[in-house]
């Protein structure tokens, strides 16, 4: 929520002299990956964890130009995150592991450099305030779901970085760029959790998204 109101405050500041884009963002899933790390385990004997592929993550973005290369890129986007796991050399098959799942709320507030010509690459840089909205452990052994969202914390930041190609037109704007997250802040504060520890799990979160934007500010004179 505090993302959103930063985003509309940008937004109507800069309105009156900047052209403001506002549109949607969906990641494509064949090219997302969600890898947490947890380094211990709350059962005695090893853990394997395994890297999840299929990440949803879609939402809207908002794109303000402050100066010729810079522009404030601003998203509220639905992502989900996972960490399979078995016991070590256990060799289950992918659908016998047990499975925790994450969904946020993710607020990325970016710097964004990019070039002058219609047809241009950018890079980003800034941080990401995510809200968890719910945490459930599927255990595998049990035959049942669980959750476990009291045992996260509610809010953690993320540093994001990426890159992409953008294609300015007069009223509308295409991009498709690349993404890495990874968080700053612990995911859990509790060790009360069953089979891993999540105090000093690394999330780590890459995707390959694409963006198609309406432009609603005045219009900048200065594109090529």
């Amino acid at each position: 929520m505090k993302g959103f109101f930063t985003i509309l405050c940008l937004w109507v500041g800069l309105h009156s002299w900047a052209q403001v884009t506002i549109g949607v963002k969906l990641s494509n899933p064949l090219s997302s990956t969600s890898i947490i790390t947890v380094p211990k385990a709350t059962v005695p004997y090893d853990i394997e964890t395994f890297a999840y592929l299929g990440v949803l993550q879609g939402g809207a973005f908002v794109r303000v130009p402050f100066s010729r290369h810079f522009t404030f890129h601003g998203e509220t986007l639905f992502r989900t995150e996972s960490v399979s796991f078995s016991p070590r050399e256990a060799n289950w098959f992918p659908s016998e592991r047990h499975l925790y799942l994450f969904k946020y709320l993710n607020m990325p507030l970016l710097l964004q450099c990019e070039g002058t010509n219609k047809f241009r690459g950018f890079g980003q840089l800034g941080i990401a305030p995510k809200f968890l909205g719910e945490a459930i452990l599927y255990d595998k052994e049990e035959d049942k779901n669980f959750d476990v969202t009291e045992h996260f914390n509610r809010a953690v930041l993320d540093l994001n970085v990426g890159g992409g190609i953008l294609w300015d037109l007069p009223r509308v704007v295409f991009m498709i760029d690349g993404r890495l997250s990874v968080n700053l802040t612990p995911m859990a504060s509790k060790r009360s959790m069953k089979y891993l520890d999540f105090r000093e799990a690394r999330s780590i979160h890459v995707a390959i998204s694409a963006s198609a934007g309406l432009k609603v500010g005045k219009r900048n004179t200065n594109n090529k």
